[in-house]
């Protein structure tokens, strides 16, 4: 299985496309979640995947102004899905992303925290969004399976704390994991 992060970046000359494919080792994390106390592997208390997913050179792609970013869990090693195809693999599925301001331009500024300016940063204009009262962004997964966001135009520089809740199917019992990164989002496009 993968975790696959596609960000279709639109320029003046067109749209420039990327891939990162992050493997999760499935026996591996089957495995230690059958045969250990991990965590509890509740929606509450998900056990943490980190050390079961190939992370590229240990980092997550920065993300430009004005892109779409799709985040899905796909069996395909292949870059790209065909558009009608489902992403969600047999025994698992992506349950949300989370995102937080991690960023100390953002966190020292006074503004309220009810006043998140993540209008700032992305379209907040989809269903499948919702800030919670401490300032979290959780994007939900569409009928297929994605977790979809589009960034602003212009955006500020920022710091944000992504997560990536997902669940797999192990024994008959449903169990949830977390993928915890740091991304950085750059108005330049610049890593």
């Amino acid at each position: 299985m993968y975790i696959k992060i596609k960000l279709k970046e639109r320029t003046s000359s067109g749209a420039i496309i990327r891939f990162v494919n992050f493997p999760v080792d499935v026996d591996a994390l089957e495995a230690a979640t059958l045969s250990t106390y991990l965590e509890l592997g509740t929606q509450y208390a998900p056990i943490r995947a980190d050390n079961f997913i190939s992370l590229v050179n240990n980092q997550f792609p920065s993300i430009s102004a004005n892109t779409k970013v799709v985040v899905s869990l796909t069996t395909k090693e292949s870059e790209d899905c065909e558009e009608d195809e489902k992403y969600i693999p047999e025994n698992g599925r992506l349950v949300c992303c989370k995102v937080k301001n991690v960023g100390k331009a953002f966190n020292d500024n006074k503004m309220e925290i009810f006043n998140n300016n993540w209008d700032n940063i992305f379209d907040m204009d989809s269903e499948n969004l919702i800030v919670a009262p401490e300032g979290t962004l959780y994007i939900g997964p569409n009928k297929k399976g994605a977790c979809i966001i589009q960034t602003q135009k212009e955006v500020p520089n920022s710091y944000l704390s992504y997560s990536i809740l997902f669940s797999l199917i192990f024994k008959e019992r449903n169990y949830y994991f977390i993928l915890d990164p740091v991304i950085s989002i750059r108005s330049d496009g610049s890593n």
